[in-house]
């Protein structure tokens, strides 16, 4: 009897350790088959954001460049203006991509308009214009060259400015006047001219200055930084030396180089949508240049006029007249001491004009309301 009591227990225990065998078997091959499994990246449809915070951005898989994206829902069919510098011999398909606050949306076709005024030069200012899908409240776009959005970890996504506004929000604006002044390059280090045409727009009404920099003198580097700290200035820093080799003229056939003038038609472009939202009107001059009102102590009053007695127009153009450097009045003492050592030219010396040249074209500068 004992010895069948012991077999039972010896029985139940070598059952019970089979049962732990393969529970334990069972459970490693289980814990290898897991392992054997990637684990989970996130949701596909999230926004791998790579943020771009330069002002020029190369594009992917192309020979383009992308500067900028503002919502501008005036041309029936699109809602998205991304302003880019592209080559012309090398225009290809591509897509809008947006982040949808946080998820990717499907992609839409793009409309690439190369501008007219290239200059015969291999890259030229462009305007890429798309559509928002439906139900993306969109924050980012990147274009991609497939349509679709299975590989964009490499991609550079650009903030869309200008969000829409309300007709009641349109009628306010923070600033009056903006001047956009192309590109500086080459050391320009011309600091009296360009404090006195700063301080010139200033008693004018000019509320705000956007300057694009490629390089300028250290002198006028410390100006420019002081008027920043002002408000009056904004400077953007434009190195497009470092993607190509910008022109130091306005004809490719004369001058070479990949890009007109340092891309002067770029940043101009990019200036009025960066001003649309909060300047009323924006003037596009070079630096030795002033729009200068003659029946009007301001730019505002001369403005009103012209607005009141042409309701329905969004384009002023200024004649030019050339005041030449080598013919001044120095018959006088400077007007200031304390100018004498500052580089550059004194315009208020420079009080002789040039008479037209009627077989020469004359070019026009342009008051704008940039929406």
């Amino acid at each position: 009897m004992e010895k069948t009591r012991q077999l039972k227990l010896k029985f139940f225990l070598f059952i019970n350790a089979i049962f732990i065998f393969i529970i334990i078997i069972t459970t490693v091959r289980t814990s290898r088959s897991y392992r054997s499994i990637p684990p989970p990246c996130g949701a596909l449809d999230t926004c791998p954001l790579q943020l771009s915070n330069q002002s020029i951005t190369p594009l992917e898989n192309t020979k383009h460049f992308l500067v900028s994206a503002y919502m501008d829902q005036r041309v029936k069919g699109f809602d998205i203006r991304i302003i880019g510098i592209f080559r012309r011999d090398s225009i290809q398909t591509l897509y809008c991509l947006f982040c949808c606050s946080g998820h990717l949306s499907t992609t839409t076709p793009v409309t690439v308009s190369v501008h007219s005024d290239h200059f015969g030069f291999p890259f030229s200012a462009t305007d890429v214009m798309c559509q928002i899908p439906p139900n993306c409240e969109a924050t980012h776009v990147t274009l991609l060259t497939q349509p679709d959005s299975v590989e964009v970890s490499n991609q550079r996504w650009l903030p869309i400015k200008n969000k829409e506004t309300s007709k009641e929000e349109e009628k306010t604006f923070q600033f009056d006047f903006t001047v956009c002044i192309s590109t500086l390059f080459g050391e320009y280090n011309n600091v009296l001219q360009f404090a006195q045409t700063l301080e010139m727009y200033r008693l004018l009404g000019v509320d705000r200055v956007v300057i694009y920099n490629t390089s300028a003198g250290p002198e006028l580097n410390r100006l420019l930084k002081t008027y920043s700290e002002e408000g009056l200035v904004e400077m953007v820093e434009w190195p497009i030396h470092k993607y190509l080799n910008p022109s130091n003229g306005w004809l490719f056939s004369k001058h070479g180089g990949d890009l007109q003038y340092y891309g002067q038609l770029v940043t101009l472009n990019d200036c009025i949508y960066r001003s649309m939202d909060w300047s009323r009107y924006v003037l596009l001059n070079d630096i030795d240049e002033i729009i200068m009102p003659y029946q009007h102590d301001n730019l505002k009053s001369m403005m009103d006029m012209l607005q009141q007695q042409h309701p329905d127009t969004g384009v002023f153009l200024i004649g030019s007249h050339m005041f030449p450097k080598k013919y001044f009045d120095n018959s006088k003492k400077p007007l200031l001491p304390q100018w004498r050592g500052v580089p550059g030219f004194n315009i208020l010396e420079r009080i002789y004009r040039e008479d037209h040249d009627k077989n020469i074209f004359n070019p026009r500068k342009m008051i704008i309301q940039p929406r």
